[in-house]
Order: structure tokens, then C-alpha cells, then sequence
């Protein structure tokens, strides 16, 4: 519906350069960062490989999706988000490594991934399970003694810590 002083909206919609800043939640809308402030779009239009990358298109926005309008003071709105990650623990702090006998006690057994652990660790000689995965066939369990190797490199390593 079209009131007067309004102009009908061709259906050729106008389009404008921005920098994608992220979903409205609980619509289907963006918020767009153009070089003034922060527009509202329905529907964006993702540029070529070559041309989606701007730098000074973004540093020239301002604006932010709590703020649309930085030229505009909104008292009441709400503030900047803050995160605050607290702190991180050194390698000291982190537990240290189990023994042998804990690690063979363990009552949660890891599961040994190919593509993971496998491929990471490399296979055991003697030890069924690793024979089938080498060859890509159906799982087979593995050995106690392959198992324990595998779980020693995950407690010695950073990122297989936190699979123990």
C-alpha cells in the first residue's frame, strides 16, 4: 500500500556497498556495515571471489549492531559487549600425567579413530584393530598393549589431553 508522498518502490531494489556484520536474531534479516552507520537489509547480494574483500570499506564503517547510528546518542541502549575470558592456565597448572597402571585402570576406554589417532600416532604392529583400519576394513577392537600407546601420546600431547 502506497500513502501519499510516498513513492512506489521499483522492483529493481536499490543496492549499496557493505560489510556483513551478522543475523538480527529471531528474524530474517542482516545487520549491513556501510561507511556512516549500521542499515537493516532483507537480502544481501554476495559480490565475486575477487571483489569481496574491501579493507577500506571496513575500516571505513562505523556504526554497531547495538548502536545503528553512531552520530545519534541513544541513552538507555544498551552498552558494548564485554568478554572477559579469565585466566588461562599455565602448563604447571594443568594435571600431570597418569601412570601406567592408572592408565590401563582407566574404566572409560578411548576410542581410537583412524583418521585422528591413527593417522597421527601411526599403527601398531601387532594389534588387529589397526590392521583393519590400515587396510580399510570393518573395526576390529584394539590391543591392550596398542591401546596404552595410544593413550601415553594423547596424555603427552596438549591437544589429546582433554580426551582422557
Amino acid at each position: 500500500m502506497v500513502t501519499s508522498g510516498q513513492a512506489r518502490i521499483s522492483t529493481r531494489q536499490r543496492l549499496e556497498e557493505g560489510v556483513f556484520l551478522g543475523l538480527i536474531e529471531g528474524s530474517n534479516n542482516f545487520y549491513i556495515g556501510i561507511p556512516s552507520k549500521v542499515e537493516k537489509a532483507r537480502a544481501i547480494k554476495l559480490l565475486d571471489k575477487g571483489q569481496n574483500a574491501d579493507r577500506d570499506l571496513f575500516e571505513r564503517e562505523r556504526g554497531t549492531p547495538w548502536q545503528l547510528d553512531p552520530s545519534v546518542n541513544t541513552p538507555g541502549r544498551l552498552q558494548e559487549p564485554r568478554a572477559h575470558a579469565g585466566p588461562v592456565a599455565a602448563d604447571a597448572a594443568l594435571p600431570t600425567t597418569r601412570t601406567e597402571a592408572e592408565l590401563a585402570q582407566m574404566t572409560k576406554r578411548v576410542y581410537i579413530r583412524r583418521e585422528v589417532e591413527l593417522a597421527k600416532y601411526g599403527f601398531s604392529e601387532n594389534c588387529d584393530g589397526c590392521a583393519h583400519a590400515r587396510g580399510d576394513r570393518s573395526p576390529r577392537p584394539h590391543s591392550e598393549e596398542c591401546r596404552l600407546r595410544i593413550v601415553r601420546d594423547l596424555e603427552g600431547d596438549r591437544d589429546g589431553r582433554p580426551r582422557l
